[in-house]
């Protein structure tokens, strides 16, 4: 057998063969003994046979929570009404012999299905198995291959999350959504939002189909995945994935989004908006364009470093400008100097973006997690040194987290700068470039601002703010 019929078998087994190549799948199976024989003998290597059974929709299907007994019990009854068991079973004792056939029957129903993953936090979703009465989810209630999660429109701040066995993987379900589980690593979304967060060091590989069509394959990334039933939606935060549809496939790398239209191939990838993707994720995120405008205790506040002296001044459009060349603290890495506190929010979790314009190669960046003048983290772009670096300041104390080296920015030229800080994870973009994606950073809540640190100017305008409404302290 050819390798095109091998992954051709190996596709209908993770459930991703549209109408037609299942039709051309039963005039094989009519047709090509050997093929129906390599068939059946995949059918018992994958453990699928509990599965094909229990696709029918019969009345007597197992609902979510059904022991491992009970579910056997009611997949030898009903597996008569599956046409392709019944394929299976005729196509095999016609080619391998009545006997080996009834030993993988045998074999196969003896193994209890598998659950693919459990319920996190619930959010008032309800759990369907083939055929069966939708159940409420409960957190570390557990999900098996064939049942179908429904998550409830009406309150947008619930959501619910899926961990898979083995924490391969999260799964985020967005209210108003339904997610069938094929198995491990295989889903069908129908409709709504999900957003995966996949273990790096576990390299998981993840298959998802939409109802319009569409196939996304991605191994340990983050991504947000959206279909409303005539457009599929795919936002990667990092890695690749490829998504296929219409025909056609297209390559989407962090910090793209690709898009298709049922049956049509999909969009080439463009630039994400960061903060869409956020809102995404979290149905109460709220984004503040923070207007430069004036300075006070309510507004912007400037605080100095030690040892130095900046002059930050409101300029036309939005923007504010640094001029004074200020370093204080240790010159040869200028770490110190300037901060332009937004005085009204304290946020642990957030994105935030920024147009800067710099006349020189200075010292430009977001500071975070302010809790005192000792205490707080800062990415610091300095041109000059051709570094970007995410610090921590403790007790006084300045660490480097995480370094990127080359061309940060050019200086004279406007550049978007964009800071995502989510589940001890920062990850910093400049001119749609990633330059630091540091894991395992444990931030607290603190002021966020803006920094200068010599320079001779530098002009900050239109900053965003993203953040989810509950969680501001």
């Amino acid at each position: 057998m050819d390798a095109k019929d091998k992954e051709f078998i190996q596709r209908f087994f993770d459930e991703l063969l549209d109408n037609t190549e299942k039709t051309a799948l039963d005039e094989k199976l009519r047709s090509d003994t050997r093929f129906a024989r390599t068939f059946a003998e995949n059918a018992a290597n994958n453990s699928i046979l509990y599965e094909l059974a229990g696709e029918g929709g019969f009345s007597d299907a197992a609902p979510s929570g059904t022991s491992s007994t009970r579910r056997r019990g009611l997949a030898r009854r009903r597996y008569g009404g599956t046409r392709y068991l019944k394929r299976i079973a005729a196509f095999s004792a016609a080619v391998i012999g009545v006997a080996a056939m009834a030993f993988w029957v045998a074999r196969f129903w003896a193994v209890p299905p598998a659950p693919v993953g459990e319920i996190y936090m619930s959010g008032g979703a309800l759990i369907t198995s083939s055929g069966g009465t939708p159940t409420p989810a409960k957190p570390g209630g557990r999900i098996f291959a064939g049942d179908t999660l429904t998550t409830p429109p009406a309150d947008r701040s619930a959501h619910t999350v899926l961990h898979a066995s083995g924490g391969a993987f999260e799964i985020n379900v967005a209210p108003a959504t339904v997610i069938r589980i094929s198995r491990t690593g295989i889903f069908m979304l129908e409709s709504g939002m999900i957003y995966i967060c996949m273990h790096r060091a576990l390299q998981a590989a993840v298959t998802i189909k939409t109802g319009t069509g569409a196939e996304i394959n991605v191994t340990g990334t983050r991504f947000l995945l959206s279909t409303d039933g005539t457009v599929t939606t795919l936002m990667m935060e990092t890695s690749e994935a490829v998504m296929k549809s219409g025909g056609g496939e297209q390559k989407v790398s962090g910090g793209e989004t690709v898009s298709a239209r049922k049956e049509q191939p999909p969009s080439p990838p463009s630039r994400l908006d960061f903060s869409a993707l956020w809102r995404g994720r979290f149905p109460r995120m709220k984004t503040l364009e923070a207007t430069l405008d004036k300075f006070g205790e309510d507004s912007w506040l400037p605080i100095d470093d030690e040892g130095c002296q900046t002059a930050w001044r409101i300029v036309e459009g939005n923007a504010v400008e640094e001029t004074s060349n200020a370093v204080a603290g240790d010159r040869d890495f200028k770490r110190l100097g300037g901060f332009l506190a937004y005085m009204p929010l304290q946020l642990r979790e957030f994105h935030a973006e920024v147009t800067v314009t710099c006349e020189d190669d200075d010292v430009v960046g977001f500071r975070f997690a302010y809790r005192s003048p000792t205490d707080f983290f800062q990415v610091r772009l300095h041109q000059e040194e051709k570094r970007c670096t995410l610090e921590r300041c403790s007790n006084g104390n300045m660490q480097e987290t995480a370094v990127t080296a080359g061309n940060i920015y050019v200086p004279k030229q406007s550049f978007r700068l964009e800071i995502s800080v989510f589940d001890g994870r920062v990850r910093v973009r400049a001119g749609g470039n990633t330059l630091i994606d540091a894991g395992d950073v444990d931030v607290e809540t603190g002021i966020i601002g803006l920094i200068s640190i010599g320079n001779d100017k530098v002009v900050y305008r239109d900053v965003r703010i993203v953040y989810e409404e509950q969680k501001v302290d």
